[in-house]
């Protein structure tokens, strides 16, 4: 059957999958763990119980909508979400009371938070006729691996409708106008849900019909501009006019929601009036006929083949984000905090600018490496103990104050990606510095000192610098064991051969992280951009990080994913 939290038993089975390592029962130590991913595990005890509202039907007009029984005369606003509340259409929406705000909040905090923050995410609407069958679609697309419901938030205002303690009473007294008198209140709750999931870089799917194309475009050019990581793609499902109306009559008998026939009818139309006035404004269409079950007639946009294979090329491996504990299979996003370091702080080597070590690939025109393998040296003097703390405390433990980094690479991401990775756009030339000596995890923690500061993290678990023009460093972004905005991702694992090994030896580090070395990885190296080793080539475009596994021979590296590499459009 199907969990009220959106997901069915194909999608919840994949995910205790993923988290149970072949074993049939999941132990808390698992289950935390794969909240990294799904958070949602967290909430799955409490997650949909009842929300607290105090409602008493005997005194509740039912003949006006929620939306008049709790205006607000004033335009105050309460909650988390209150930034968001203050720049909705008032136009369109009345503001509501304190009391009914918090519970709206409860609902939107019940379906957002699902994965983690994406650097590319998906932005996808279904659209089509009432009947047409949109969820039976997307849950099958799910099962059959070409979707992944369980990657997304989904925003259904349809859902929210039937959450509200008001509901059971409205359908009960006239199911034909139960919709009508829920719909401004779900639609708002809608899109606080959907601004809120789409600022913490989710993947979201907003359940609906799409029927006021108009209101959408505009929609669409606003969110462009907030938010301009997404793409966005449209699933429009049909099916044939007999097909829906025996299906909406289904509907009705299940749930009490009677839909009238002039409804049904101007539903079969504007979706397809709003996705004729939308296609030209996303990245993906793709066209689904529901009758007896889905066929895909056409993948627009990007492809007309009408093969199933395309849409999954375009969406699953997006949607499903290795989890950290799947080494060496795939390798976990590298989150990345903003250090407040600069050149004052840490003497640049020029070494590492003027080319004599790395061995790149002859056939390639790209002069992205230089330099060699450098020692960078912190200036103690500059971190003065009422600004750094952390690092004053830090400093008897660490047996050397040098850095080693890796050859100077020149930037070669698009502005796009450079935002996105939250890089400075005067960024010139990147190095990639290593932990700093042998300072551990448990000497910092015995020191009291907090893990979260991220110039302790940089001496942990190492990061990028980047330098201008001139080789001023411009920007620090510190490897962190926690979720942030900005990451790097990487594709699938590639065997690195033997030879490759042996020339990489004096370039191995040991891996601080700890969901990695859990799964077996020993040590690591940076692979340059463009770089080949002893005939292999393994540098990319963007580099490579390799890996050794703890008593095994084998040695993999993970290729970097630019921006390019996510994008639907080659």
């Amino acid at each position: 059957g199907r969990m009220q939290i959106g997901m069915g038993s194909a999608e919840m089975r994949r995910v205790f999958k993923s988290i149970a390592r072949g074993g049939e029962v999941i132990s808390k130590a698992q289950l935390l763990k794969g909240s990294q991913r799904w958070r949602f595990l967290l909430n799955i005890v409490s997650l949909y119980h009842e929300v607290e509202f105090p409602f008493d039907a005997s005194t509740y007009d039912f003949s006006r909508s929620t939306e008049e029984n709790y205006v607000s005369a004033d335009r105050a606003f309460y909650g988390d979400f209150r930034d968001i509340r203050q720049q909705l259409d008032y136009g369109w929406h009345r503001n509501y009371s304190r009391e009914r705000q918090l519970f709206q909040d409860q609902l939107v905090r019940n379906v957002v938070r699902r994965t983690h923050r994406q650097v590319r995410p998906w932005l996808v609407y279904t659209a089509g006729p009432m009947g047409a069958g949109k969820g039976h679609t997307l849950a099958w697309m799910s099962k059959s691996g070409f979707f992944p419901l369980e990657s997304l938030v989904r925003i259904d205002p349809d859902m929210f409708r039937t959450l509200l303690p008001e509901w059971p009473g409205y359908v009960e007294r006239d199911a034909l106008t139960a919709g009508y008198n829920t719909q401004k209140e779900a639609g708002l709750i809608q899109e606080i849900a959907q601004w809120e999931a789409m600022r913490q870089s989710q993947h979201v799917w907003v359940d609906g019909s799409m029927r006021n194309g108009r209101w959408l475009s505009g929609k669409l050019d606003e969110l462009r501009a907030h938010f301009p990581a997404y793409r966005i793609a449209i699933f429009y499902i049909s099916a044939s006019k007999e097909t829906i109306e025996e299906r909406c009559q289904r509907r009705a008998e299940a749930t009490g929601r009677v839909i009238p026939p002039e409804l049904i009818q101007r539903s079969t139309v504007d979706p397809r009036q709003a996705l004729e006035l939308l296609t030209h404004k996303v990245d993906f269409v793709a066209r689904i006929c529901n009758n007896s079950h889905p066929v895909l007639q056409a993948v627009e946009v990007i492809d007309r083949s009408g093969k199933w294979d395309v849409l999954r090329a375009n969406f699953h491996q997006d949607l499903m984000v290795p989890a950290p504990f799947e080494f060496p299979h795939s390798l976990a996003p590298l989150f990345f905090k903003e250090v407040q370091l600069g050149t004052e702080h840490i003497a640049v080597p020029k070494s590492c600018f003027h080319r004599t070590e790395v061995q790149r690939d002859p056939s390639s025109e790209d002069k992205a490496v230089l330099g060699q393998v450098s020692r960078a040296q912190l200036r103690a003097a500059a971190f003065d103990p009422a600004v750094w703390p952390n690092m004053a405390r830090v400093k008897p433990l660490l047996s050397t104050l040098e850095l080693t980094w890796t050859p100077a690479a020149v930037v070669n991401m698009s502005s796009e990606f450079k935002q996105l990775a939250m890089m400075p756009q005067d960024a010139h030339y990147y190095v990639w510095s290593h932990p700093c000596g042998d300072l551990t995890c448990e000497q910092v923690e015995a020191a009291g000192i907090n893990l979260h500061d991220p110039a302790i993290s940089f001496l942990l678990y190492g990061g990028h610098v980047m330098l201008d023009y001139r080789f001023n460093i411009v920007g620090v972004r510190a490897v962190t064991p926690f979720q942030q905005p900005s990451m790097m991702q990487f594709g699938p694992p590639i065997q690195l051969n033997s030879a490759a090994v042996e020339v990489l030896r004096e370039r191995w580090h040991e891996v601080r992280l700890d969901h990695l070395s859990d799964r077996g990885a020993d040590k690591y190296a940076v692979i340059m951009p463009g770089e080949t080793i002893a005939g292999q080539h393994c540098g990319g475009r963007y580099g490579a990080r390799a890996y050794t596994t703890k008593g095994s021979p084998r040695c993999i590296y993970f290729p970097i994913i630019g921006s390019d590499d996510m994008d639907i459009v080659h």
